[in-house]
């Protein structure tokens, strides 16, 4: 089953099935991209099958929750060897289920010539994140710095090439671009992309790529999706379910249908109504002083008027999570440290006073903090978007009108808002400051993905590190948290604080005002 080539993204809205494409890729010469912040984004990902309907938005469909899935056990591995560059690599992957039910879409971002990456993230996350009840698409990273590719940049700012027909590109980097593109997006037989000020190379590539997934999410209809690179570690999330169900179970507790079914997703949209409570409490007061209509790049201005105006007509909020983020100062003084004194008032008084014990699937000790461009949280290793996020992003990166003519023409502006540059985690970052509108956060202090660190081998520049990277402090935040869910107690009223309230004396709901 599938779109025909020639067929409009209107006449795929109006298929009354799914649509199923089994994926599989060849693996053929181009070179890595790295993210333009330290963690390195290839190519590799997993099959796409995806289902469209229409409706007014012109693109969404129905997300029903799934039966519970139980959590699967997966090893590290090591990095295989990679094969000749030349050496054309078939590969399949399990198809999506097509039973109708939901799965919180993760679109994830590798290049093809990157085999080993690929691989190394389906063993180790393809089928952790599949127990999370969330499915793995692959997105085939743009390749950016790819030399002919980077030289025509570096001379022009554009470049296009067809997928389909008697003028389909043969340069094989370009040609196994279209193939894995067509197998997420069939309908595209063009691509374009204008990079405007964004420095060619390793930027171009990453937020690139993260472009192309968000217009994918876009086009599939997904109320949310997780956007990751193949170097993304979804464990956090598996270590905090695996502890709530235990603890329910010992506690002869059930949990809430919603966790059981969907853990991720459950996970995923406490933070998000935690960033729409705190986008309430900021009483309209603009997020960050210059938005994207003081860009002096015309097309970009008409863009964001009408993203901005659609965002006012549906009546949603556009909201955005960052999973993780490698900045390590969030973390120093981190209340749920394993050590720390929070936890330790905190163990105590579950052992001494006879509060009622709150079910871990009630805990307030989870919050976002509020983020913006320039703020430091530096990393797109894991973000998620909801469906008023996804679409404005569409919205000011592609030309939408051309998608039912299968022409996927990315633009990049030529000129940015003050504080805002072309990383990604700088870019996508910059919602519209209204928090009447639009609310960006990071899921600090608690973290829903984590950077493999067997794999962040290499630096932004393209040298070996000495030994990965590590991140004690979020780890040590990490393991406390986790000890609280498994040990620690919430106070109920009266005199004796809960952990909402200790936590607002640390500041770590995220006050609108000072973050």
């Amino acid at each position: 089953e599938g779109v025909a080539p020639n067929e409009t993204v209107s006449e795929a809205l109006n298929f009354s099935g799914g649509v199923v494409v089994k994926n599989t890729e060849d693996a053929m010469s181009s070179q890595n991209i790295t993210q333009g912040v330290g963690e390195n984004i290839t190519a590799e990902n997993e099959s796409n099958g995806t289902t469209l309907n229409g409706d007014t938005d012109g693109f969404k469909k129905e997300n029903p929750l799934t039966p519970a899935v139980h959590p699967q056990n997966t090893t590290p591995s090591t990095l295989p060897t990679q094969p000749p560059a030349e050496e054309a690599i078939e590969e399949e992957f399990p198809p999506e289920p097509h039973d109708g039910k939901f799965r919180l879409p993760i679109y994830w971002t590798t290049v093809a010539s990157n085999v080993e990456r690929r691989r190394v993230f389906e063993k180790k996350q393809g089928g952790l994140i599949r127990s999370l009840n969330a499915l793995p698409r692959r997105v085939s990273g743009f390749p950016a710095v790819e030399l002919k590719t980077l030289n025509e940049l570096r001379q022009k700012s554009q470049l296009e090439f067809d997928c389909t027909g008697d003028n389909a590109t043969t340069y094989p980097p370009h040609a196994v671009f279209c193939k894995e593109q067509r197998q997420l997006v069939p309908s595209m037989t063009k691509f374009r992309i204008e990079t405007g000020k964004c420095p060619h190379g390793k930027q171009v590539g990453c937020s690139g790529s993260h472009a192309l997934g968000i217009r994918a999410a876009f086009l599939n209809g997904d109320e949310w999706a997780i956007f990751a690179e193949d170097d993304a570690d979804f464990s956090p999330p598996k270590r905090m379910y695996e502890i709530m169900h235990a603890r329910a179970e010992r506690e002869n507790r059930t949990l809430p249908a919603e966790l059981d079914d969907a853990p991720l997703f459950w996970l995923l949209k406490r933070s998000g109504e935690r960033a729409a409570q705190m986008a309430k409490a900021a009483k309209g007061q603009r997020l960050w002083p210059i938005d994207w209509s003081s860009s002096k790049d015309k097309e970009v201005r008409r863009r964001y008027q009408l993203a901005v105006e659609e965002l006012k007509k549906s009546g949603e909020m556009a909201i955005g999570v960052q999973l993780f983020t490698s900045r390590q100062a969030p973390w120093q003084k981190h209340p749920f440290k394993k050590d720390g004194p929070f936890m330790r008032e905190k163990v105590n008084k579950c052992k001494t006073e006879k509060a009622p014990v709150s079910p871990p699937d009630l805990d307030t000790g989870f919050g976002v903090v509020r983020v913006m461009p320039s703020s430091g949280f530096y990393g797109t290793v894991g973000f998620a978007f909801n469906r008023a996020a996804i679409r404005f992003w569409t919205r000011m990166l592609w030309d939408i009108e051309g998608f039912d003519q299968g022409l996927h023409f990315l633009r990049f502006p030529s000129d940015f808002p003050t504080k805002v540059q072309c990383n990604a985690d700088w870019m996508y970052w910059g919602l519209p400051p209204d928090p009447n509108l639009a609310f960006m956060t990071s899921s600090n202090p608690i973290p829903l993905a984590t950077l493999d660190t067997q794999l962040d081998v290499k630096t932004t520049h393209g040298t070996i590190r000495s030994k990965p990277r590590q991140f004690d402090m979020l780890n040590e935040a990490l393991n406390g948290y986790l000890e609280y869910l498994d040990k620690g107690c919430e106070s109920g009223p009266g005199p004796a604080r809960g952990a909402e309230e200790e936590l607002k004396k640390s500041n770590m709901t995220g006050s609108p005002t000072k973050r």
